[in-house]
């Protein structure tokens, strides 16, 4: 009967890892959007760097299923919310720090704008499970929207540069490329749309901790009550058939299941 036990916890847990990442990428596809119940919420941080006297941007934005990190060394990269300016430890969590703030002390100003921010995304539930990276790139050129310059200057025929600043992701698995615009409510918008494939542990772990103990309630639950209601009954715990006229060693006469086994 332990080894039973044993047996079904552990694939419990099996079906938890899996769900876990089934409903990170669910997230991550777009699924799901983060604002269905209204509670996503951005909040951002300024902090000095002594040496150059300019300053880290972070944005972080939260969602139903989703967290999204932001930082770069141009304030004006990340826009401020009045009222909305948070100190620089509640919003960034230990283990992103050296991803993101590091990251924006250390690239030189003149490597602007190449990249102009990186930020982070996880998705996941109750817990974020699963990360994907990602740095801003420059506007793409738009097909038909030719550079006004006046004919016979050095720009005149080129490609217009239009759009948005986009993210391109650094890892995960691209399944769609950036949209031209700003999607409203997504998180690090425009950018690419990703199958996360880095693991966030102490997320993940809990994650799925909590989806195997929904998928040991719902397949194993009901049938260990009802294996204990028919052995309180002194009833054949395979089809229910009443064992009070037979010994304890007698196999049930309706199905041959033997007790003893």
């Amino acid at each position: 009967m332990r080894s039973g036990w044993h047996v079904m916890t552990i694939y419990a847990l099996v079906l938890g890892c899996v769900t876990t990442v089934a409903v990170s990428w669910i997230f991550a596809l777009g699924v799901v959007h983060p604002n269905v119940f209204g509670s996503a919420s951005s909040r951002t941080a300024q902090a000095g760097i002594a040496s150059d006297s300019t300053f880290i941007g972070v944005m972080r934005t939260d969602g139903l299923g989703v967290s999204a990190f932001a930082a770069a060394t141009s304030p004006s990269v990340i826009a401020r919310r009045p009222g909305a300016a948070v100190e620089l430890s509640e919003l960034m969590p230990k283990r992103l720090q050296h991803v993101l703030i590091d990251w924006a002390c250390e690239v030189p100003t003149p490597a602007l704008p190449t990249t102009f921010a990186r930020g982070v995304v996880e998705w996941g539930f109750p817990f974020p499970a699963m990360r994907a990276s990602f740095d801003q790139q420059t506007p793409r050129p738009v097909s038909g929207a030719p550079n006004p310059a006046l004919p016979g200057t050095p720009n005149a025929g080129r490609l217009f540069a239009t759009g948005a600043r986009w993210f391109k992701a650094r890892n995960g698995i691209v399944v769609r490329d950036a949209p031209a615009t700003f999607q409203d409510g997504y998180a690090l918008s425009p950018r690419e749309l990703v199958l996360p494939t880095r693991i966030v542990w102490p997320g993940f772990v809990v994650d799925t901790v909590f989806w195997g103990a929904v998928w040991f309630a719902f397949l194993f639950l009901p049938r260990t009550l009802r294996t204990h209601a028919r052995r309180r009954k002194n009833k054949c715990l395979a089809c229910g058939y009443s064992r009070s006229s037979l010994n304890i060693e007698t196999p049930c006469p309706e199905c041959g299941n033997n007790p003893t086994q």
